[in-house]
């Protein structure tokens, strides 16, 4: 099966349009083959076991950026089929090593995962006799949903590795491989916080992913998206490129800046938290939210590039 696999890669389909704000109207910025010297930058980022050989088959592979003159996304225009996703996620990465780095990293993460928890539970207004609902979108190893149970959450992960679906099993943490599925074991859920940490970058369309979490969210809810932070530059180089970094290729699809983002969340239904948005919907969030809570999210998603706060306002 693995042999057949590796015969069918690696393929890619084009993204003939933006695929946030769906424009046709976009900019290349970079256009190569992976030659060798663009190789031996890739296996600086791969460094598993049998990583040469499993890189040295993207060779001759086109990497295409191209930049939206509306609402600025910088994205892969040529992406992975599902055959060769599944080769990337788990063969050129793997699954032991990854999972002993999130081990050794665990003790900061979880820190920091109980503090946003914190954060973002506190801008909600109600009665908590009920626990909250939490769904971690793109859980990985489930250090987000650990500080979430530790806070006494409901909580629920979606994930789509089986390996990191099984683990979650140890700590006795319900993930689903999709929101399908969630849907039909969980009965619907009204999810009160949605958390989705460095995972918008990877999907081939994100605007479907924000509209199913829009489908969950509790009308009094919040959600948290963290993505690396926007390259500025106007001419992108390989430097930029063929390092872990926002543009990462095969991984990193989609580099967002907060024009991107907000054109997302009124694609999907959500409203970007930010002073302009803040301003017209200063009653609903008043109504709906701790305002001063709010208030500060907005100070904290300008300030840390690549944290973005949604609201599910009409």
């Amino acid at each position: 099966m693995k042999k057949e696999i590796k015969l069918s890669i690696p393929k890619f389909k084009e993204r003939p349009s933006c695929p946030v704000c769906f424009s046709k109207n976009y900019d290349i910025r970079f256009n190569k083959k992976i030659k060798k010297k663009y190789l031996d930058l890739l296996q600086k980022i791969y460094k598993y076991k049998n990583s040469n050989k499993n890189v040295a088959l993207f060779k001759e592979s086109n990497i295409i950026i191209c930049y939206c003159k509306n609402c600025s996304l910088k994205f892969h225009k040529l992406v992975p089929n599902s055959n060769t996703l599944k080769f990337i996620y788990t063969s050129l990465i793997d699954s032991e090593t990854s999972k002993r780095k999130n081990l050794r990293n665990e003790p900061l993460k979880f820190k920091k995962s109980f503090l946003l928890l914190k954060r973002l539970r506190s801008t909600l207004k109600g009665n908590f006799d009920k626990k909250l609902n939490h769904l971690d979108f793109g859980c990985g190893w489930g250090t987000m949903l650990k500080a979430s149970k530790y806070l006494n959450f409901n909580c629920i992960g979606i994930e789509q590795s089986k390996d990191q679906v099984e683990n979650m099993k140890l700590f006795d943490i319900r993930v689903y491989s999709s929101i399908k599925i969630l849907n039909e074991k969980e009965g619907c859920p009204k999810i009160d916080i949605i958390t989705l940490n460095q995972v918008l970058e990877h999907v081939t369309n994100p605007n479907i992913i924000l509209k199913d979490l829009r489908q969950l969210i509790n009308e009094h809810g919040i959600l948290y998206i963290s993505v690396p932070p926007y390259i500025n530059n106007s001419q992108i180089t390989a430097d930029e490129i063929f390092v872990k970094g926002p543009l990462q290729p095969f991984e990193h699809l989609n580099c967002f800046s907060r024009n991107s983002m907000e054109n997302l969340a009124k694609n999907s239904g959500w409203i970007l938290l930010g002073p302009r948005i803040c301003n017209k919907n200063i009653i609903s969030i008043f109504r709906k939210y701790n305002f001063i809570k709010i208030i500060l999210l907005i100070i904290h998603s300008l300030i840390k590039k690549g944290t973005y706060y949604m609201l599910p306002l009409r």
